[in-house]
């Protein structure tokens, strides 16, 4: 493969089930797909112009390399914080009526990944996020996983919050895994849905102070290491 520089947690068993059981559930627990604001797929180049998304690549200066990975099965993109540096992220901006449309609809931010270190975070050098700046909400998924290779995802924080932290027993970091954070307009809260089965729900976002507003993935952070693969994240807004 070649690249290019460019408290205690909290616990929740899941069992594993076959394929097909895992992606029927998942779309039993999701709901239909909805109208798709941006996507990254495989090992696409995220910015190179032939997508249908059109990505805007944040640079790192230093520290950071990313490129094609995975397999011909689970196909990825790859972005590796080795040192401090960074960030190194893919954005994308939605209109104002998308923004709209999704608070008043309901979304869904879906990434499947997988984290390439043990005992690694979960921080901002692995993460997706959503954040729209009328509404003053922005939430953010960032992963790691334990010394055992158990995946770990964090609820709009880094930090040792074990409200927010989750880890998928059971799980290694070898594995692709789907996370799902759905929003629901009606209470105006989200819930975390992982490989179909629901973690955790009545989720509050964090505020918004700057306005930013982006759709994205990769790394924010420019104080820790982390690596995660790409396969897929997807923004949409609910039927």
């Amino acid at each position: 493969m070649q690249l290019t520089v460019g408290r205690p947690m909290k616990r929740t068993t899941i069992t594993f089930a076959p394929l097909f059981a895992v992606i029927s559930a998942s779309f039993l627990c999701s709901g239909v797909l909805g109208q798709i604001v941006a996507e990254h797929q495989g090992s696409n180049v995220p910015d190179d112009g032939e997508q249908t998304t059109r990505w805007v690549r944040e640079a790192a200066p230093s520290g950071v390399i990313e490129g094609p990975a995975g397999d011909e099965k689970t196909p990825a993109w790859r972005i590796e914080q080795f040192q401090e540096g960074g960030p190194m992220a893919y954005d994308f901006v939605p209109s104002e009526e998308q923004h709209q449309a999704a608070e008043e609809r309901g979304w869904k931010l879906s990434v499947k990944l997988r984290v390439d270190e043990e005992g690694i975070g979960p921080n901002f050098c692995v993460c997706a996020y959503y954040a729209a700046p009328e509404q003053d909400i922005q939430y953010t998924l960032s992963f790691g996983a334990t010394a055992k290779g158990e995946p770990i995802v964090a609820l709009n924080t880094d930090a040792a919050d074990a409200d927010q932290k989750f880890v998928v027993t059971g799980g290694t970091r070898s594995e692709f895994h789907l996370y799902e954070l759905i929003y629901d307009p009606v209470v105006k809260l989200a819930k975390l849905v992982i490989d179909g089965k629901e973690f955790a729900e009545g989720i509050r976002p964090d505020s918004n102070p700057n306005k930013v507003s982006r759709i994205g993935w990769g790394s924010r952070h420019t104080h820790a290491t982390g690596a995660g693969e790409y396969n897929l994240v997807r923004f949409e807004i609910l039927d």
